[in-house]
């Protein structure tokens, strides 16, 4: 009885530390919800990437390259392609999210990041 006792807490402490990972959440043709122009559309992305801790770079018009890096431990890059219409964010790499190429899949803090990320573009492009 003992025995199965502790192996059932080594087991749940087991599962307990490994989180499940996730598809790769991309945002794909989010509309601005304004009209606008490309350059308003880059400026709220631009100033959404930076209230969440991202560092964006406009690579040319219509593409910024954003990373992030969280307790020099996790980081990531994304990809985000933008017109006065619409945005879509897509993942480029990352360290230390244990990220899968073969199923797609990622540590969810990832997935929450993208959120984050979105939320604060679309808090930038509601001020226009």
């Amino acid at each position: 009885m003992k025995l199965k006792l502790i192996l059932a807490t080594i087991t749940l402490i087991l599962l307990s530390a490994c989180k499940t990972l996730v598809p790769v959440m991309d945002i794909n043709n989010h509309s601005v919800v304004k009209k606008t122009s490309v350059e308003n559309v880059e400026k709220a992305i631009l100033a959404g990437a930076s209230t969440r801790g991202w560092i964006p770079r406009v690579q040319k018009p219509g593409h910024i390259e954003a990373s992030i890096n969280v307790r020099n431990k996790h980081q990531a890059v994304v990809d985000i392609f933008y017109d006065a219409k619409e945005y879509s964010i897509k993942y480029r790499e990352s360290n230390g999210l244990k990220y899968d190429a073969a199923s797609g899949k990622i540590h969810p803090n990832y997935n929450n990041w993208m959120n984050h990320l979105k939320n604060s573009i679309n808090a930038e492009l509601y001020k226009l």
